[in-house]
């Protein structure tokens, strides 16, 4: 019996070890980059001109703008997929809405609508003419190495939302978005201690709140927090008699995360936050946190989006 149960635990261990293996396989970049005839428009809003591209070059400029370039190369790649699979699920080719706010073109750099993109010429300009060849080449490679590699829910690409650091864990996108998303729930994270914004804290005074809120203050000042999520979020926060949602909140005041506390004077409030963003999807720092203790991109991938699968654009 002893030799039975060990002999099954070594099974175990062996197809957790080529699992991930023989999943790569399946998804290994064919021999010819079919997807560099997709052609797409791009609006530089930061230069003012429209670019002429493909979808894997343009993936470069998103990745090289949303995560660093020293983070592990299971991040990037993670990344590079999370990308891919927002510009396909917003395509107008692919039955996506295509830029709302830019009719003309596919895609902006505006990140308020698209995700953030930069150019070759300001990459050059942040990274610096001796860090930028090792920087691209390495971004470069976590879009090649994923080539064509999307993430769908029941055949069809997810909005694949990401932030900087969950801090607390991820967020459920009913708690921002008050609708369930079922790839899009809320998981233990753990990883992003060593983000530089897991802990902030801002001190806004009472104008600058009342600017922010677009509401004029009396003289009692009274901010009452109405709900938290299970993991801390602020879900409903009122001032004096207005009612906000914790995610209309953050952004109004620019607060780094929902995940705050308030520490109220009569001069104004301190706000003291965890995490960094919506919280919603993958967290970047997490994936990298994750990338360092040797997780590949698709173990990474479907931690933080739950029962996806991976497919081809075809």
């Amino acid at each position: 019996m002893r030799s039975l149960n060990a002999l099954i635990r070594l099974l175990l261990i062996i197809l957790l070890i080529l699992a991930p293996l023989i999943l790569l396989k399946r998804l290994a970049p064919p021999r010819q980059n079919y997807l560099s005839n997709i052609p797409i428009t791009l609006l530089s809003t930061s230069e003012g001109r429209i670019y002429h591209t493909d979808l894997e070059s343009y993936l470069i400029g998103v990745v090289a703008a949303e995560m660093p370039a020293n983070f592990e190369i299971d991040a990037l790649r993670a990344q590079a997929i999370a990308a891919r699979t927002i510009a396909v699920q917003r395509l107008k080719r692919f039955g996506g809405r295509g830029s709302q706010q830019y009719p003309g073109v596919d895609f902006s750099d505006d990140p308020n609508e698209n995700q953030a993109w930069q150019s070759v010429a300001e990459l050059k300009t942040k990274w610096g003419e001796a860090g930028f060849p090792p920087c691209y080449a390495k971004i470069k490679k976590a879009v090649t190495d994923t080539s064509g590699i999307i993430m769908t829910y029941h055949k069809k690409p997810i909005d694949a939302l990401f932030h900087s650091t969950c801090g607390v864990g991820t967020a459920d996108a009913s708690e921002i978005w008050h609708h369930q998303v079922p790839y899009l729930k809320s998981v233990d994270c753990g990883f992003d201690y060593q983000s530089p914004h897991y802990i902030n804290q801002i001190n806004l005074s009472w104008p600058e709140i009342a600017r922010g809120l677009h509401i004029s203050l009396d003289r009692l000042k009274i901010i009452r927090i109405r709900q938290r999520s299970k993991r801390g979020r602020v879900l409903w926060i009122s001032v004096n008699q207005y009612l906000y949602s914790g995610e209309d909140f953050r952004k109004a005041l620019t607060l780094n995360s929902t995940c705050f506390s308030c520490n109220i004077s009569k001069n104004g409030v301190a706000f003291k936050t965890i995490g960094y963003g919506h919280g919603v999807g993958m967290c970047q720092y997490g994936a990298n946190g994750m990338a360092k203790q040797g997780y590949t991109y698709l173990q990474i991938l479907l931690h933080y989006y739950q029962g996806i699968q991976f497919s081809r654009i075809r």
